[in-house]
């Protein structure tokens, strides 16, 4: 059986393509704790990243987590998590390691917090417990509102002749991971006797103003790009391979123009329905 209660930014129809179900948090500890789960259990909690809002996120992130985790390791199912890249905060090596990770608010805090948890528990566990780092997934079948990733709302405002908007000066950088890509490294991670959090990403990092560019050249459009205030995050922000290369022998590969042209292409068709 595999679970979760949210995969960032798809629907559950989408979920339910790729046989995934999802469940109601505390239903599931529930369903859990009376022995419910066969095979592997997915944690997920939504992201929920208002800085106000902290115990609302103590409780998805490491509360619900925690209980889901002690359930999966009596019954030894295996345990997959989301963690977050957000748990390095304001360092500049994102690497899987105490020394580099600082988070800056309680939304990274949360996450890190669980993966300490997990780190202690490691030596002694019976079954795999695996939590990801992802980097800026994107691709077909994600949200292209205003609360999606960057690259679909890039694209569903240049499909609609709008202006592209970016907070800042648009130099901050950042790194993008395609969905197919993604999936990769999590199913070669769950036949792995690999424990603990791992990044999966992509190194080509390039700026917020190229990542514009790149997209309206897929386009075919050159469009205005208005620099406004707004929340920035850190100044810059890429995946650290080494240690998925270390126990893996693989890292993502795919170039970025490759995954936008799939993903422009994918809005569009959405668009045209």
């Amino acid at each position: 059986m595999t679970m979760t209660d949210s995969i960032p930014y798809l629907s559950e129809e989408t979920l339910a393509g790729l046989g995934i179900a999802t469940f109601d948090v505390i239903e599931s500890i529930e369903a859990l704790i009376r022995g419910g789960a066969e095979d592997t259990v997915w944690s997920a909690p939504k992201a929920v990243i208002i800085p106000s809002d902290g115990r609302y996120m103590m409780d998805n992130n490491y509360r619900y987590s925690l209980a889901v985790m002690r359930a999966c390791l009596d019954q030894g199912v295996q345990f997959l998590y989301a963690s977050s890249a957000a748990t390095s905060g304001a360092s500049e090596t994102f690497r899987e390691e105490p020394e580099f990770e600082r988070p800056l608010n309680v939304y990274g805090y949360s996450k890190l917090l669980f993966d300490q948890v997990v780190r202690r528990v490691m030596p002694t566990a019976l079954s795999q417990i695996v939590g990801f780092r992802y980097f800026n997934v994107y691709g077909p079948n994600q949200r292209y509102d205003a609360y999606g990733n960057v690259i679909p709302i890039f694209t569903n405002r240049l499909l609609n002749g709008l202006p592209i908007i970016i907070f800042g000066d648009g130099e901050q950088t950042r790194s993008f991971l395609y969905v197919d890509e993604c999936l990769e490294g999590i199913r070669r991670l769950m036949k792995s006797d690999y424990m603990g959090p791992v990044n999966i990403g992509s190194e080509e990092m390039l700026s917020i103003n190229k990542l514009a560019e790149m997209t309206m050249d897929i386009a075919g459009k050159k469009l205005s790009i208005n620099h406004i205030p707004g929340p920035l995050g850190v100044r810059g922000r890429n995946s650290d391979n080494r240690l998925i290369k270390e126990k893996l022998n693989w890292e993502p590969n795919w170039p970025l123009l490759k995954g936008i042209q799939i993903t422009y292409k994918w809005i569009s068709d959405q668009l045209e329905k």
